[in-house]
């Protein structure tokens, strides 16, 4: 099984504690109410003033309160995270433990009535105090136990066959509480962390993703940047290619150097159609819409490809037509370039059809050929 990461162990405890302050003024209130009613109770029905000492006692563990609060104060709480589990826990056991002294000092001898009233108040505050210390398993020991284990040892030390019974309920009740404890305290430790973990997923996917685009964008500038310096060797090598077929016109060996020339303007081609598009990623280029006339720029293939279809032994056919489109001419004749070469360089019988079609208000432009794919 993989270990954890330290930041997210460190992240889930912080919410977990967070969690526990969070209830901290309802908490207060109904303690307030609930103990001051159990304790008026049991004075008004027994007249033990043992009632009174219970709620003075009771009463003490308020003074936590404001340390509690200290926490929403606290500039570094997410530093010191462990720091207020600990106090959680630590005000758990006080708070719990005075209510372990409620049967102790107001539980009376053979009232089965106020026996019963005492084990459904301590059970009470036990169920419904469970759900908002779950969060974390050491305040659910210091909240639970205690308080249950005070009524148990009380009712025991009565001695009846009623107390023996709900002392023997409340054990039950204690461990089935603490198993529905643990598991909402498992459930919510599994949620966060799966939360954490898929929130440092998509932190790492969306720095990959950064990197990955700063690099694109890099790659675009370099390419727009250095589209003189890549196309001078190019340059050269045509001239140098025009020179060799002129000083071999008339020998055998001409046709190569016609083949040379071919595949240099290809190339060059080739190369201004990739280095235009790095532009216009780039930002450096826009296009410069005119009208264009469909008949120059369908010949100009011609003139481009004849030489390359024949080469090959296929046939280049191109239906010249006096359509008229709004567009950038050098980038529609490399866009039309691109395609066409392609059509040529994977057709190996047969021919390419190139063809400019009027639809609506729209010309489709299509090249068709009977090379594979």
């Amino acid at each position: 099984m993989a270990t954890t990461p330290p930041s997210i162990q460190q992240r889930v405890m912080h919410e977990q504690v967070a969690a526990l302050y969070a209830t901290t003024a309802s908490a207060t209130i109904a303690d307030v109410i609930v103990s001051w009613a159990v304790a008026l109770l049991f004075w008004w029905k027994n007249g033990d003033s043992m009632a009174l000492v219970w709620i003075t006692l009771h009463s003490s563990q308020l003074l936590r309160y404001p340390f509690q609060a200290a926490y929403f104060k606290d500039p570094a709480v997410a530093e010191r995270t462990a720091f207020w589990a600990r106090r959680h826990r630590n005000e758990m056991l006080w708070y719990s433990g005075t209510w372990a002294l409620a049967p102790w000092l107001m539980l009376p001898r053979s009232d089965t009535s106020m026996t019963a009233v005492m084990v459904l108040v301590v059970l009470g505050v036990t169920s419904t105090g469970i759900p908002a210390v779950a969060p974390r398993w050491a305040s659910v020991l210091g909240f639970a136990p205690p308080m249950v284990l005070g009524l148990i040892g009380a009712l025991l030390w009565q001695g009846g066959a009623v107390d023996l019974v709900l002392a023997l309920c409340c054990l039950v009740y204690l461990g089935v509480s603490l198993y529905i404890a643990h598991s909402q305290h498992h459930l919510l430790a599994q949620t966060l962390q799966s939360r954490f973990e898929k929130e440092a997923l998509a932190q790492q996917l969306e720095q990959q993703m950064t990197l990955t685009r700063q690099a694109s964008e890099e790659k675009t500038r370099f390419l727009a940047a250095a589209s003189h310096d890549l196309r001078q060797p190019l340059h050269a090598i045509g001239l140098f290619g025009t020179a060799l077929e002129q000083a071999l016109r008339g020998q055998p060996a001409h046709q190569h150097a016609l083949r040379l020339e071919d595949a240099v303007r290809s190339l060059y081609h080739s190369l201004g159609a990739m280095l235009d598009i790095s532009r216009l990623d780039a930002g450096v280029m826009a296009p410069e819409r005119q009208t264009v006339a469909l008949r120059e720029t369908l010949l100009s293939m011609h003139r481009l490809f004849a030489g390359r279809a024949q080469d090959k032994d296929i046939a280049l056919r191109i239906r010249t037509s006096a359509l008229h489109v709004t567009s950038d001419p050098q980038m529609l004749e490399r866009l039309l370039g691109n395609l066409v070469e392609n059509a040529i360089k994977y057709t190996h019988q047969g021919g390419v059809l190139v063809t400019a079609r009027q639809r609506g208000q729209r010309v489709w432009i299509e090249v068709v050929d009977t090379g594979l794919g």
